[in-house]
């Protein structure tokens, strides 16, 4: 595996996260300012949404996936659409000495099976971050069958009705449910033409 270090950054306005340690990656992130990334949400139910709500990794300032081994140290990670660090199943990361605030998500969160050591985070107030535990999300769609199944995942009932939430969520606003569905290189003129050609 390679062991980059990416160091002195500002990485900013990404399209998902901001950073991601891929499965059996390694390196360190030190010293970056790791802001405003996630600009654009995917939502459970497939399409994309302006929806605040992210599911896992989504729009995270930092994200570590299964079997990543990295060092994530004196960043400041703030104001992502998701979690500020999110550390999927599996992974390995040392997160030391962060300030973690603002984000959309939680500021540090991991999944059950996570192996990584948080030690040293604070907030913008200087207090104490700690991890929150986030189940993964099942949907029908997934790969979270037989095998792939974990005792922590969400139920499929919880799923259901986080799904339903989503779903009466894009309703109220026709408009920008639409607007989101339309392909990124649409201009809202051509997107509103669509719409009143249906309508």
């Amino acid at each position: 595996a390679s062991s980059p270090e990416v160091a002195s950054c500002e990485v900013f306005q990404n399209r998902r996260a901001g950073v991601q340690v891929q499965r059996d990656g390694g390196g360190c992130v030190r010293e970056c300012h790791i802001h405003d990334n996630g600009i654009v949400a995917r939502s459970s139910v497939g399409v994309q949404t302006s929806a605040a709500k992210r599911v896992g990794g989504d729009g995270a300032g930092v994200v570590l996936l299964d079997g990543a081994c990295a060092r994530i140290e004196h960043n400041r990670i703030r104001a992502n659409k998701g979690c500020g660090v999110f550390s999927d199943n599996g992974s390995l990361c040392d997160i030391i000495g962060n300030t973690i605030s603002d984000n959309g998500g939680q500021d540090l969160c991991s999944r059950p099976s996570s192996q990584g050591r948080a030690r040293g985070n604070r907030n913008e107030s200087n207090r104490a971050v700690a991890a929150v535990v986030v189940p993964r999300q099942r949907t029908p769609f997934d790969w979270t069958v037989g095998s792939n199944l974990h005792e922590s995942d969400k139920t499929m009932e919880q799923r259901v009705q986080e799904m339903r939430k989503d779903y009466e969520e894009m309703a109220e606003n026709k408009e920008m449910c639409a607007m989101n569905m339309a392909p990124a290189n649409v201009g809202g003129a051509e997107a509103m033409s669509a719409m009143c050609s249906l309508s």
